[in-house]
């Protein structure tokens, strides 16, 4: 009983502990995501009535601001449409239809934005209340990773580590200070990941079928990237039984409690698209881009297609995925200076080497090839893309929620190699260039030209992060609180190493804590069955030797 009780305080113990090194990770993400998040220095703020797509700025992106537009035509209009102002401000990602104006975008991030619009307005400052949303997505999306990672390896830690890096030290980073759908994709995918794992159930089904209706209101092509885990939940309502010759398969009816979850995000999206287009299945990708404020277009927004899923052709419409155009959608992707995760963070690479290693053990090779499934669906789908670059971007916009998946398996990678010297000299070399480069993004701009655009630009623009250093040398900074407060104090230099400095510290401390994750979390029943175990050699010995003195 006594020995019962002590290792439960023990337990106890190292639950609190874990509980507050979560919260201080929490903390320290909102604390550098809200001191990189953008703004100008004025008084009262810029952005929360001017619509400025200047370079920084948080409207310098139309994949940001057409979806922003649509959240204040919502509070301040009472419209699913945009007025001429609005739409002037969304261009080129705007439609135009039978005289009114809507947003290319599935609604969703627009939708979840209302509410934190709404607060932020009742304070004057509805454009940064609504961008907030997706720093508290970005938050969620470490924890997510980081109970993903515990439920394979038990080392909550490399969890928290894992998420730590997706969140810092991938374009996520700068992502999170945008408008746009990257990081709320990943979070529901995430959590559709976890709706996978153990055994099924109808509550189950019903969350992943929600999920899924949610992941395509808020972006039309989670609808493929979710595609694997729904294959994945299907093939475990399928049972085979062979009967002498025959084999029988057998699928469970339970499956069909998925619909129960899609039908009301199906409901919303339908009723959107009727109140916009006049039509239940009519989505505003299928009309095209309107031409009309094209002339007005700042030189740093690309006229590119960046998400539309179909555009229009003077007969009908068609997919922009276009196989022929697809080895060189492999090459921005994968392996070119403009956009790959080589040159803008390499880290993530280490996560194919840890999904090997999930691979070998028998237990976990289900969700490694799961997880596979979604990045390479991601991959494919994005390099047939008309614009694999994702127009003006920072790194593989597109490939974020891969990013994601990846980072599970430097949870794992971390967690077998963790001790290893060398493996810890790569990790930290990746991890410090890795997050040097995101935070230049995320402090700077996330608008860099393709390559195909810079070459053609009447003043000289790079297409790579060099973009973002010659700003930052410039003493640039799209910083709210570097242009509120420090710019007198610091150069936007120093503020952006600082920042830096501090993210590579706590990954440094993560890691550590990582490696002593073992000592920290043995429980009273493994050290019990332990002790079990020796107590039974001993007796084996003892009977052994009895046999032999009789």
């Amino acid at each position: 009983m006594a020995y019962g009780r002590k290792h439960q305080k023990i337990n106890m113990k190292k639950t609190f502990v874990k509980l507050f090194i979560t919260i201080l990770i929490i903390i320290f993400s909102i604390s550098a995501l809200t001191f990189s998040i953008k703004g100008a220095g004025s008084n009262p703020l810029s952005y929360q009535t001017k619509k400025d797509t200047r370079v920084g700025g948080p409207f310098e992106a139309s994949n940001s601001s057409a979806r922003y537009a649509l959240t204040e035509s919502i509070v301040k209009n009472k419209s699913l449409f945009l007025n001429e102002k609005l739409a002037k401000f969304s261009s080129p990602d705007v439609v135009e239809y039978k005289g009114k104006y809507l947003s290319i975008f599935t609604p969703g991030i627009s939708f979840i934005g209302v509410p934190f619009y709404m607060i932020g307005d009742f304070f004057g400052i509805p454009q940064l209340s609504a961008y907030y949303s997706n720093i508290i997505f970005a938050v969620i999306n470490i924890i997510l990773i980081a109970f993903i990672v515990k439920r394979l390896n038990q080392n909550f830690y490399a969890g928290l580590l894992a998420g730590f890096v997706f969140a810092f030290a991938t374009n996520a980073f700068p992502y999170a200070l945008t408008y746009t759908q990257h990081i709320l994709s990943t979070t529901i995918i995430l959590l559709a990941i976890i709706t996978a794992l153990g055994k099924r159930s109808a509550f189950k089904n019903i969350l992943f079928g929600g999920l899924f209706g949610l992941g395509v209101l808020v972006d039309f092509p989670n609808a493929f990237l979710m595609l694997p885990i729904g294959i994945y939940i299907l093939s475990n309502h399928i049972t085979k039984e062979s009967l002498k010759e025959k084999i029988s398969l057998k699928i469970k009816l339970s499956i069909l409690t998925v619909l129960i979850g899609i039908i009301p995000f199906a409901g919303v999206f339908g009723w959107y698209n009727y109140q916009t287009t006049g039509s239940f299945t009519k989505i505003a990708q299928s009309i095209g881009r309107s031409d009309a404020f094209s002339q007005n277009l700042p030189p740093h927004v690309s006229a590119s297609v960046p998400e539309a899923i179909v555009e229009k052709k003077e007969s009908g419409f068609s997919l922009p995925f276009r196989t022929r155009a697809q080895l060189n959608g492999f090459y921005i992707l994968l392996v070119s200076n403009e956009r790959s995760w080589i040159f803008y963070s390499p880290i993530i690479l280490l996560g194919i080497w840890g999904f090997w290693i999930l691979y070998k053990k028998n237990n976990k090779k289900n969700f490694a090839v799961l997880s596979a499934g979604i990045i390479l669906m991601d991959i494919v789908l994005y390099s047939m893309f008309g614009d694999p670059w994702g127009g003006w971007a920072f790194g593989p916009r597109y490939l974020i929620p891969a990013a994601a998946i990846l980072s599970i398996g430097i949870g794992e990678l971390v967690n077998s190699y963790k001790k290893n010297i060398f493996f810890f000299i790569l990790f930290i070399g990746l991890f410090v260039y890795s997050v040097s480069v995101t935070t230049l993004g995320a402090l700077t701009t996330v608008s860099i030209p393709p390559k195909v655009e810079a070459l053609n630009l009447p003043s000289h623009i790079p297409y790579t992060y060099e973009y973002n250093i010659q700003l930052l040398n410039t003493g640039f900074s799209g910083s709210l609180f570097y242009n509120l407060y420090f710019e007198s104090i610091i150069n936007a230099k120093t503020y952006t190493l600082i920042i830096a400095g501090a993210i590579i510290t706590m990954g440094i401390l993560l890691y550590m804590l990582a490696i002593f994750q073992k000592n920290m979390v043995a429980s009273p029943s493994t050290e019990s069955s332990q002790k079990t175990s020796r107590l039974f050699k001993i007796l084996r010995s003892k009977n052994q030797e009895d046999k032999e003195n009789v």
